[in-house]
C-alpha cells in the first residue's frame, strides 16, 4: 500500500514540473507573439516598398508613353542614335589601332 505522504510528495513534485513546463510554454508563446508581431510589420513596409516602386514604374511608363506620341519617330530616331553611338566607338577604336600599328617606311622618289 502506498502511504498519503507520498503520494502528496509526487503530486507536490508534479505540479511543480507542471508549472515549469506552463512557465516555458508562456515564454515561447510571448517570443513567437513578438516575432509575429515584427514579421507582419516588415511585410507591411515590403509591400509599401512594392507600391511605391510599382507607382513610380507606371508614372514613367506614362511619361514615356505621353512623350512618345507628342514626338513621332522617337524610338526610331532613338535606335538610330544608339546605332551612331556604337559606330562612332568603333571607329575610334579602329583609329587607335592604326595609329598604334607598325610603320611602314614607303620609299618616295626624288624630284626629277
Amino acid at each position: 500500500m502506498v502511504e498519503v505522504g507520498t503520494l502528496a510528495q509526487e503530486h507536490r513534485a508534479l505540479v511543480a514540473l507542471y508549472g515549469q513546463v506552463q512557465a516555458r510554454c508562456s515564454a515561447q508563446l510571448r517570443e513567437q507573439a513578438w516575432r509575429i508581431d515584427h514579421l507582419e510589420a516588415e511585410v507591411m513596409r515590403l509591400r509599401a516598398a512594392v507600391i511605391v516602386q510599382q507607382t513610380a514604374l507606371a508614372m514613367a511608363r506614362e511619361d514615356r508613353r505621353v512623350l512618345e506620341a507628342a514626338l513621332p519617330g522617337l524610338p526610331r530616331r532613338m535606335e538610330l542614335s544608339r546605332r551612331i553611338e556604337a559606330l562612332v566607338e568603333r571607329v575610334q577604336v579602329l583609329l587607335r589601332e592604326r595609329s598604334h600599328g607598325p610603320w611602314v617606311v614607303v620609299d618616295r622618289p626624288g624630284p626629277g
